[in-house]
């Protein structure tokens, strides 16, 4: 699946490697950046850098709130090397690149595996695993003014996947 855990099946492993193969292409590439277009760029970045980190994420988004920052650091990075600024904070390299946070990013992942498990929209074994844990966590994530009602007739999770996408 590639995925790699720990003998406790922590995924602390997963995100240490691949933070460091992202990492190296990041150290790689940024020495091309320097004769590339900006389309150039964004591509290798969306395609090597930004792509690992979406991969399953729905099993590896609850790890350890200190690793979870080291994908950060390297996408702000990335995003620096693309756009060539290196004194803009992270808030406005994401905004000018119209991403998110990654966070934000396998928040909204997860909210659209966990809809489409409880709409039966999904993958077989999608449809048949019970989310009720990440439904219930993400739900607590989400500031109140989403939770409230608009329609009654609307499920919860639906109200929230009309206000996130």
């Amino acid at each position: 699946m590639g995925l790699h855990e720990d003998s406790q099946l922590g995924l602390n492993v997963h995100v240490d490697e691949t933070c460091r193969k992202a990492g190296r292409k990041l150290n790689g590439l940024s020495r091309l950046f320097k004769t590339m277009s900006t389309e150039c760029k964004l591509m290798l970045f969306y395609s090597l850098i930004a792509a690992p980190f979406e991969y399953c994420v729905i099993v590896w988004h609850f790890g350890s709130p200190e690793k979870m920052k080291k994908p950060e650091r390297i996408q702000k990075q990335a995003l620096r090397y693309v756009s060539k600024d290196f004194n803009s904070s992270y808030e406005q390299l994401l905004s000018r690149s119209n991403r998110n946070t990654l966070y934000v990013q396998r928040l909204r992942l997860n909210l659209s595996i966990v809809y489409k498990s409880g709409m039966k929209q999904g993958p077989m074994y999608v449809n048949y695993v019970s989310f009720s844990y990440q439904a219930s966590h993400f739900w607590n994530v989400l500031d109140n003014c989403w939770m409230t009602a608009e329609n009654g007739n609307r499920s919860a999770i639906g109200q929230i996947m009309i206000l996130v996408f």
